[in-house]
């Protein structure tokens, strides 16, 4: 295995929830939530496919420095812990105690700049990010700089939880930037035909006074830390109240503030995502997963769980068959 990558420093950070551990359940039941929580059992529902994430990691991106692997003190009983490349962080490692325990994305994803060791230049994903074709450091970062897509979409629905929480980021934004200035200031990044469909959304989006609708790729983001730092110093104390939010609620902000404000800065090299999203809703979508997977079409793909009713057990084992055609083997980070 190549080791040369390692000069890069790059890290990946990984969070996950076991969402069928009883003693977790407990303890989540043990909190009383607000009435606009979010506690849907998809957020916790457990594809089990993590030690596809690991082998892709292993396969496709042998350079990556450390994994930190970000969890309620959970583990799978099949991870490598002994592997010098795993850092495994919990909670309580880079969380304030006192908004502990935590059971809200948003509120872990805001402050995991402080994972002690974490290096300057991070890959954040969620366990639906799987890496399935060869990726080289420069996917992510070049001469130092994240790579990114800047590009306007349709004003965000305040109906959902999700887009009320965009909206958060947004009103934010438009505290600190003007949109006019900003896409005028860094015209390239921002109007890039090689962006392709996000160029065309950005030029029907661009006449809107405000930022009310950013393209988010919905796929593993490369961050510095210093990302994280500064917007912490100029907002600390509407950044502390999501992360003192113990369940997702609508007031939240989320880790995209971060690469928004970045993206407001021209502090990224422009550069078309290559990635896709798929909603794994039915099983229509498990084909096109799996068509995906096997063709290995794509240097990362997202696997959002949006199943309902039945066939989520027949789903689930169709995924990981497909993930079993292209990596078939264990890997270092497994027992």
């Amino acid at each position: 295995m190549s080791r040369a990558g390692l000069k890069y420093d790059i890290d990946f950070v990984i969070l996950w929830v076991d969402g069928n551990d009883t003693e977790w359940q407990k303890k989540r039941g043990g909190f009383r939530a607000e009435k606009d929580a979010d506690l849907s059992a998809k957020r916790y529902r457990d594809w089990d496919n993590l030690k596809y994430w690991f082998r892709g990691v292993s396969k496709f991106t042998p350079w990556v420095r450390r994994i930190h692997f970000v969890s309620d003190g959970q583990l799978p009983g099949w991870l490598n812990v002994s592997d010098g490349r795993i850092n495994t962080v919990n909670h309580s490692d880079f969380i304030p105690k006192e908004y502990l325990p935590v059971f809200n994305s948003n509120a872990i994803e805001i402050g995991i700049h402080n994972i002690p060791g974490l290096s300057d230049k991070f890959v954040l994903f969620n366990d639906d990010f799987f890496i399935i074709k060869e990726i080289s450091p420069e996917y992510f970062f070049i001469n130092g700089m994240p790579v990114d897509m800047a590009g306007l979409t349709a004003s965000s629905e305040r109906i959902t939880q999700t887009g009320k929480i965009w909206c958060n980021n947004y009103n934010v934004l438009n505290r600190y930037f003007n949109k006019n200035k900003v896409i005028a200031s860094n015209l390239g990044a921002w109007l890039d035909p090689f962006y392709g469909k996000t160029f065309l959304r950005t030029v029907v989006n661009i006449t809107r006074k405000e930022f009310d609708g950013i393209v988010i790729p919905h796929l593993s983001t490369p961050y510095l830390k210093s990302d994280f730092e500064k917007v912490w110093r100029v907002i600390p104390k509407e950044l502390s109240q999501t992360q003192s939010s113990r369940f997702r609620s609508d007031g939240d902000l989320s880790h995209f503030l971060f690469r928004f404000w970045r993206l407001c800065e021209g502090k990224f090299v422009p550069k078309r995502s290559k990635g896709r999203y798929f909603s794994a809703e039915n099983m229509e979508s498990i084909k096109r997963i799996e068509n995906a997977i096997t063709t290995r079409r794509y240097p990362e793909i997202c696997i959002n769980d949006c199943w309902d009713g039945e066939g989520f057990e027949e789903a689930k084992k169709r995924v990981a068959d497909a993930f079993e055609t292209i990596l078939p083997e264990k890997c270092e980070f497994e027992k």
